[in-house]
């Protein structure tokens, strides 16, 4: 059967979900199960989950963290363009992953998302019974450098991941050269590891600087005055924009890019699609130097309200001692 082929019959048989699926796998995680005898396991992600679905393991509670709604993320990444028959044919496999999805959350005691719009998808179709928010969270520094006069723009993000290089590559082709437009000393920065995948990262443009991976966030931070976020598919909500708050930095992005967050369109954050509009939010957090610190300020806030490490992790702790004393 071909590689497209697989993913039909089964999510074990899946391009991406089968390494983590074999019989070898799930045997091996069953005999660790069984000699352990844990009293708790914390599964992450559709992929761990599979190994303990396929060997039918006799596990006592679990936690399923479903941060990423697979079968929504994949069917946006089959459909963003460029399209070809290779990749519209994982459409075709989708209904696999929805499904392996339902079995492992009814598995689990409980299972957690990592934004209210998941839980509210999700519940329906059906599967909002013992499902609960967990949002992705930060360690909220301190101290934020002062407002960037300098106009640099910033785009973060592990271009291994898909979502990231075609951001990338959208705001280097059909973005910036509309920021250069209308202000030419304006600067581009593109941090992240692997960034040879976007494609011109061996020869940029001089406005364009491509910095790799990045071992001190604080300085990237600190030299960006605004942080552009333009995420065309995906899922799951993006850390990058809760840090990129927490520095008080202003941030222009598409609404998948925000999808999940609690920032608001016009206090915390600016939406735009298009790309003229996306283009001109960028030029108004780089020249308007009120609007820019508003927004910074007004994001930070709400990090540290809501996405706060030390606060998520207080509620998660309380969250598995309720877990493990009651049936739920």
């Amino acid at each position: 059967m071909s590689h497209y082929g697989h993913g039909l019959l089964s999510i074990y048989g899946h391009p991406f979900f089968f390494s983590y699926s074999g019989t070898e796998q799930s045997s091996a995680v069953q005999r660790q199960i069984d000699f352990i005898r844990p009293d708790f396991i914390f599964v992450h992600r559709l992929a761990a989950m599979c190994a303990l679905m396929r060997g039918q393991s006799r596990a006592p509670k679990m936690w399923f963290d479903l941060d990423d709604i697979e079968h929504r993320a994949r069917l946006r990444a089959a459909l963003a363009r460029p399209r070809h028959a290779g990749k519209l044919a994982y459409i075709a496999h989708n209904l696999n992953v929805h499904r392996a999805e339902r079995n492992a959350i009814n598995l689990a005691s409980i299972a957690t998302v990592c934004s209210e719009i998941d839980r509210r998808y999700l519940t329906r179709l059906g599967l909002g019974h013992h499902l609960e928010v967990v949002p992705n969270a930060i360690t909220v520094p301190s101290q934020f450098p002062p407002p960037q006069q300098d106009r640099v723009l910033l785009f973060l993000g592990n271009y291994n991941h898909p979502p990231n290089v075609d951001a990338a590559q959208r705001l280097l082709k059909s973005i910036w050269p509309l920021v250069l437009a209308q202000l030419p000393d304006a600067r581009l920065v593109v941090a992240g590891a692997n960034s040879a995948r976007i494609g011109i990262s061996t020869n940029p443009p001089p406005s364009v600087t491509f910095c790799g991976f990045v071992e001190d966030i604080h300085t990237v931070y600190s030299q960006a005055r605004a942080v552009a976020c333009p995420i065309s598919f995906g899922g799951g909500t993006r850390v990058k924009l809760i840090e990129a708050a927490a520095y008080g930095k202003p941030i222009v992005s598409t609404t998948i890019g925000a999808e999940g967050l609690a920032f608001v369109d016009g206090k915390d954050i600016l939406i735009r699609d298009s790309n003229r509009e996306f283009a001109a939010a960028c030029l108004q957090v780089l020249t308007d130097d009120a609007t820019s610190a508003e927004l910074g300020l007004s994001a930070r806030s709400t990090a540290l309200r809501l996405y706060d490490a030390s606060l998520v992790g207080a509620q998660v702790s309380a969250r598995l001692d309720r877990l493990m004393t009651n049936d739920a």
